[in-house]
């Protein structure tokens, strides 16, 4: 839907996190230590008057369960949390993937600000202003020919596995991050937790963060997947892998959506959680989402198999969903989907499959812009009277404007957080009407 200014912000928020030389702490820090170590080091920003946000959210570790969760995924492409999706600027997204390297090559590529530009283009004038014991704060520009960011951010490292930072002034508003390293045998895994304020930044930013409660939270995942996608591969590189810089596609086709594997999918009875699938050269296939709607599976499987109902569960954006014909169980219907800076309208087919235990709704394109797309629709009990309805598909490029995609095709790992951004803003817009008493009957 609102993809185009999400992957527009996304460029400039994706460079505020970049780390620089500091010395590692010896052990892992207290709770104390971890809760204080996002505040500012008075030394260091002294001369500065940070931005301000009331009540500013706790970046949290991945719980053993979810780690173990997530980790097949991750060794396999992308895994994502999202926690509070709803809250706006309380909302915290953790991307994991994993890097063919040690946990110290890692940790280098995270705190060493010489090395920066090796990881991502666009970085301009960076210049460290103060050092401190294990804090560093650095300031740096970059320039998106939408609009150009200035920041001042700061860097606490709290271990060799654990890494915080901080927004202190930004044009993209206050933020927050941390970086979590996991060993995953000779390998290690990379967990990249973020938050941000968008709604105190400059005007472009401020119009996105009002979209839609979720759009700040697409905002983060956007731009969290490229930067974690490129510290790792740059520590691949630093390994000794004979790897470019970058994959040369942004998505292959991405074949049959089957249902999705339990696992990760259980997880989005109390988070919003994502799968990206790659292939050995890091180039995304398919991307999935995971939420709970609270409606029983059978109420919520009943409205998304009746194709009269889209466009009142998509509504406003959703203009119209006609149904064209109907043969053998398979609805065809042409939609028209008009969001503020593009359009997207063609046939599609919807199917159902009841089998195995598995109820899913399929839209299968035919014309127009969603010829040779596909989406799934999986529903499944949460256990507790609700349902879990995971979203699968491939890249959604054919939902990418003229300005998304000139964006897009900067960097290959802009499309695998793209993906990921649309289908949770599209499935968290649905998700309160799936689960409303009842929905009055669209227009035919």
């Amino acid at each position: 839907m609102r993809g185009n200014l999400i992957v527009c912000a996304s460029l400039a928020l994706g460079l505020f996190a970049r780390a620089s030389h500091a010395q590692d702490a010896s052990v892992l820090p207290s709770d104390a230590a971890v809760a204080a170590s996002s505040a500012p080091d008075a030394a260091a920003v002294s001369a500065l008057a940070p931005q301000r946000t009331s009540g500013t959210p706790v970046l949290e570790g991945l719980s053993a369960e979810e780690l173990e969760a997530l980790r097949p995924i991750a060794r396999r492409g992308i895994a994502m949390i999202v926690r509070d999706i709803d809250s706006g600027v309380r909302a915290r997204i953790t991307v994991l993937v994993r890097a063919r390297a040690p946990m110290a090559t890692v940790h280098q590529v995270i705190t060493r600000v010489e090395d920066y530009a090796q990881i991502m283009d666009g970085v301009q004038g960076l210049e460290v202003t103060s050092r401190a014991a294990n804090r560093v704060a650095f300031r740096f520009g970059v320039s998106l020919g939408v609009f150009d960011v200035q920041t001042t951010a700061m860097l606490h490292v709290l271990s060799p596995r654990r890494v915080n930072g901080t927004l202190l002034q930004s044009t993209l508003g206050p933020g927050g991050l941390r970086w979590d390293l996991y060993p995953d045998g000779a390998d290690t895994l990379i967990a990249y937790s973020t938050w941000g304020d968008p709604s105190q930044g400059n005007w472009f930013l401020r119009t996105v963060a009002r979209l839609a409660p979720s759009t700040i939270a697409a905002m983060q995942v956007s731009y969290d997947t490229v930067l974690a996608l490129s510290a790792a591969r740059r520590a691949e590189q630093l390994a000794g892998l004979r790897i470019p810089r970058r994959p040369s596609d942004r998505f292959i086709p991405m074949g049959a959506l089957e249902a999705p594997s339990a696992g990760w999918v259980e997880l989005g009875r109390n988070t919003v959680v994502g799968a990206v699938t790659m292939d050995d050269r890091q180039v995304m296939s398919q991307s999935a989402i995971a939420l709970r709607v609270a409606a029983p599976p059978d109420a919520v499987f009943a409205r998304l198999r009746d194709v009269r109902q889209y466009a009142t569960l998509w509504g406003p954006v959703m203009q119209r969903a006609t149904i064209v014909s109907e043969q053998d169980g398979v609805a065809r219907f042409r939609s028209v989907v008009e969001a503020p800076v593009f359009r997207t309208e063609g046939e599609q087919d919807r199917l159902v499959i009841e089998r195995d235990g598995a109820r899913a709704v399929v839209w299968r394109g035919v014309s127009g812009d969603y010829r040779n797309d596909a989406q799934r629709y999986d529903v499944r009990s949460d256990g507790a009277g609700g349902s879990i309805v995971v979203l699968s598909g491939g890249a959604d490029a054919n939902r990418a404007g003229f300005v998304a995609n000139q964006l897009l095709s900067r960097d290959p790992w802009m499309t695998p957080g793209y993906a990921l951004a649309w289908k949770m803003v599209w499935l968290a817009a649905a998700a309160p009407r799936l689960a409303a008493p009842a929905i009055p009957s669209a227009a035919r």
